[in-house]
């Protein structure tokens, strides 16, 4: 049997019985159904984002071939830049359940405490104060 009454903490400091509707309940099992979406969150160096740290102008009255034999030579002359990125595997193809966000640990910090709050923000829209 479920105790459907539960206390709630009112202005005064006293404890007011409060009830949860058939609604509310409904919408805290989609919410918990919600958070498995989640990914597991790993921490990976190897989650880098490289980019070519100069590009060549385009300009048109030279062709395709010449744009990307220049960009070559720049690339090799003036290399590429890691960004610090994150990315999502779904491990669904590989026999996995879940999904697996690798994160470069200069924004793990930063990831955290974004996933921290939008669970916190969604349990909290979802129970509206009533405290168990």
């Amino acid at each position: 049997m479920i105790d459907m009454t539960c206390t709630t903490n009112s202005a005064s400091g006293a404890e007011a019985p409060a009830t949860l509707t058939v609604a509310k309940l409904l919408e805290i099992q989609r919410s918990v159904r919600m958070v498995p979406d989640i990914p597991e969150i790993r921490e990976s160096p190897f989650a880098v984002q490289r980019r070519q740290a100069r590009v060549y102008a385009r300009h048109r009255a030279k062709s395709s071939a010449h744009h990307r034999r220049m960009n070559k030579k720049w690339l090799k002359r003036y290399g590429e830049i890691e960004t610090p990125a994150a990315f999502v595997m779904d491990t669904d193809l590989l026999g996995g359940r879940r999904k697996i966000m690798f994160v470069h640990p200069v924004l793990m910090d930063k990831v955290r405490s974004r996933f921290k709050e939008s669970i916190d923000r969604r349990f909290n829209d979802v129970l509206g104060g009533i405290r168990p």
